[in-house]
């Protein structure tokens, strides 16, 4: 279980680095260009200082000739983004359906701690806001790799979004994807996994006043932790709530959290 566990949260690292986007759109009636709007969107998203989104996954793993389902829902609250003041929740259940496993994890980041609460372990680490936010942005404000890496980019407008449909370069995703994962790895527990990814497109939508209100990737990839290679197929559905509005992060009591130098 301990192996899976650290296959998921890999997962779940590559799935931060396809980027965001939201932008600032032009005159009703200029005939709109996919990357220009997806860029201007990135930038427009990298000034909240507030975000709210969920996630929804459904994924195939294959090891060592055994298959395993598995279902991923997770929500994130962030307040003041960036700043010293904050604050993070990040509640996730993950079931195996054909296991009969249904697990749950919370994570949370407040006044320089990261913590961790899972299977009956509740940890925290020490992280300044400076660290936790260089994992952050690696994995989601690129705006120059999110466009460079994708290809076959496509616009629908409908009546009150923008719809954007791509095809990724495996090697150019997959180049960001490792050096965001090096930046993250005091954050998962994650060491020496080796990914190589052999699809992935997708759809983000935008809505006319420039922010992504939901990003939906499919993805097939195969990686290596602890010696043994895991194909992984994917799809995940990020849909961003709240834009613009403020948040606030209720915490739970943390005082009984075991200070460690890792998440491990």
């Amino acid at each position: 279980m301990k192996k899976f566990i650290s296959i998921l949260l890999s997962v779940m690292l590559v799935l931060a680095m396809v980027g965001c986007g939201g932008g600032e759109t032009k005159e009703k009636d200029e005939p709109k260009d996919p990357k220009v709007l997806l860029e201007e969107a990135t930038e427009k998203m990298q000034g909240i200082e507030a975000m709210d989104f969920s996630m929804l996954m459904d994924m195939n793993m294959e090891m060592a000739g055994e298959e395993i389902a598995m279902e991923m829902e997770m929500g994130v609250q962030v307040q003041d983004q960036g700043k010293e003041t904050m604050k993070m929740a990040m509640p996730m259940t993950m079931k195996m359906p054909s296991q009969g496993v249904t697990m749950e994890m919370n994570m949370y980041y407040t006044e320089g701690y990261y913590y961790m609460d899972m299977l009956g372990m509740k940890m925290k680490t020490p992280m300044d806001v400076a660290e936790m936010m260089e994992g952050v942005e690696e994995g989601t404000s690129a705006a120059d790799i999110s466009t460079e890496g994708m290809t076959e980019l496509e616009l629908e407008e409908k009546e009150d979004s923008y719809v954007i449909s791509f095809v990724g370069d495996t090697e150019k995703m997959l180049a960001y994807s490792e050096a965001a994962m090096a930046s993250m790895q005091s954050m998962s527990g994650l060491e020496g996994a080796e990914v190589t990814l052999d699809e992935i497109k997708g759809t983000i939508t935008i809505d006319k006043e420039g922010y992504i209100t939901e990003q939906v990737v499919d993805m097939a990839m195969t990686m290596t932790v602890e010696g043994e290679a895991v194909a992984t197929t994917m799809t995940m559905t990020l849909t961003y709530n709240s834009i613009g509005e403020d948040v606030v992060v209720e915490l739970p009591d943390l005082t009984e959290y075991q200070e460690t130098t890792t998440t491990e």
